[in-house]
């Protein structure tokens, strides 16, 4: 059973109501068990007292043993049980259905009791009949003097059943109502819990940057309220969102001028400077390749700027994609070469075509190129394929780099993120290449093993003509 707050209150309640039920039934079998026991020893202690009051009125003029010589139907004429008629000794001088027990010596705790001048009862288990057995014991007297006990014994047996259906009725009853209060009680959870359960998978896909979907705020409970105010915070977030991402592209734009006239000016200051070796040379090439960097960055801006606000658009066209690879891996080796990598590129057909923006697409591979470059050691190889099948294309980009642990492999295309590798930088390259793929219908796949390499699958749909 899993540990969810429903199935906590189904158990605690299910444990609360099983332990009442219990309770109660233990009760009620007190409680029948004694009313029945005591009706049972009433019957047989009025027995008792009207044969002990029947001896005393009728034949107070004769000795106990000339009674029961003469007229011993007088103890157990009416009588259900078994009747004895002991001496104060506790031998037995008249036993109404076995005469082998007449002249032994009995011994029981109500025979003991009897023995004082009050009325005695116990009850007992006999073996050789498996049940048990209820016995009264009354004292005889004779002229204001105790002359002897009579004692009725009977069986409980037909008693213990009938006490036993009235408890399997109400064992019934109680089953049933622990199954009626389950079903009663899963409905009360379920009602309580699912508005919990909506609450958590808005607020799960709030996380996942889905702020458009809105909370229940019907009702005045406490699931109510909670729903209104994640509602508020998805429209504060929303709002935030929009102004980050105007402020982003404002900035993205506004630095678009000046990085295009800082490199004009760096290659223009070039061509005049006649040592090409000089300081002077060094440091402008420095200030074209940042310059170059910084661009970069600021196209990555507003393609992010673009994408989370729902503006980018694609310009589809059917293209040689084979021809598109090609290009790329030729444009990339000479930097491949530069460090010491070998770039390979297959193919399973000199022409694979497919509808797609080439441009974005273009972005992708060099992005994931990049990567690939920046991160294998020098030596290391890097492998280019691209197949296809009816309906599919996919380019697969294998390195022999540094590898992305386990950890860490869900999140290298979350925006912003920074890997652990001292070489990993914040960046959205890898972010905005996913969401290209994922306007084209595809699928931005990645994995690797850590020290040994690392795929990227770029699946894209055909969709020709």
């Amino acid at each position: 059973m899993t540990k969810s707050i429903r199935n906590k209150l189904i158990l605690y309640f299910l444990l609360l109501l099983v332990a009442a039920t219990l309770t109660f039934e233990a009760f009620l079998w007190f409680f029948i068990r004694d009313y029945y026991y005591s009706f049972a020893t009433s019957i047989l202690e009025n027995e008792a007292i009207y044969a002990a009051e029947t001896y005393t009125a009728s034949h107070s003029d004769m000795d106990l043993s000339e009674v029961i010589l003469q007229d011993y139907t007088t103890f157990f004429d009416d009588s259900v049980g078994q009747v004895q008629i002991l001496n104060l000794a506790g031998e037995v001088l008249l036993d109404s259905m076995n005469d082998d027990v007449t002249g032994s010596v009995l011994s029981t705790e109500d025979i003991e009791t009897a023995k004082t001048g009050v009325t005695g009862s116990t009850i007992y288990r006999q073996e050789d009949y498996d049940t048990y057995f209820l016995s009264i014991s009354h004292p005889l007297d004779n002229r204001d003097r105790q002359v002897g006990i009579i004692r009725y014994t009977a069986s409980l047996e037909r008693l213990e059943s009938e006490i036993f259906r009235i408890l399997g009725f109400f064992a019934l009853f109680g089953l049933l109502v622990i199954v009626l209060s389950l079903v009663v009680i899963v409905a009360i959870s379920n009602s309580i819990i699912n508005p919990i359960n909506k609450l958590t998978g808005i607020a799960s896909r709030m996380a996942r940057g889905q702020y458009g979907i809105r909370a229940d705020e019907s009702g005045e409970d406490e699931i109510a309220a909670l729903g209104r105010t994640m509602n508020t915070l998805s429209d504060n977030i929303v709002e935030k969102e929009q102004i980050k991402n105007e402020f982003i592209s404002s900035i993205s734009h506004e630095l678009r001028t000046p990085l295009t006239s800082i490199k004009g000016w760096a290659i223009t200051l070039k061509g005049e400077v006649e040592d090409p070796a000089s300081i002077t040379n060094q440091g402008l090439d420095i200030i074209e390749n940042e310059s170059d960097r910084l661009s970069r960055m600021v196209e990555e801006l507003l393609d992010f700027s673009s994408f989370v606000s729902g503006k980018m658009k694609l310009y589809k066209e059917i293209i040689n994609v084979t021809e598109l690879v090609k290009s790329i891996v030729i444009q990339l080796g000479p930097r491949a070469e530069g460090v010491s990598l070998h770039l390979d590129f297959r193919y399973e057909e000199e022409n694979i075509m497919a509808e797609i923006d080439q441009n974005r697409i273009k972005q992708v591979i060099i992005n994931v190129l990049d990567n690939s470059i920046k991160f294998t050691p020098a030596g290391g190889r890097i492998d280019v394929h691209l197949s296809q099948n009816e309906d599919r294309i996919q380019i697969s980009v294998t390195d022999t780099g540094i590898g992305i642990s386990p950890e860490e492999i869900n999140r290298v295309t979350t925006r912003f993120y920074k890997g652990s590798h001292n070489q990993s930088h914040i960046g959205l390259g890898l972010s905005i290449s996913e969401e290209i793929v994922r306007l084209h219908g595809g699928d931005f796949i990645i994995e690797s093993v850590l020290g040994e390499e690392t795929t990227v699958r770029i699946e894209l749909p055909k969709e020709t003509a």
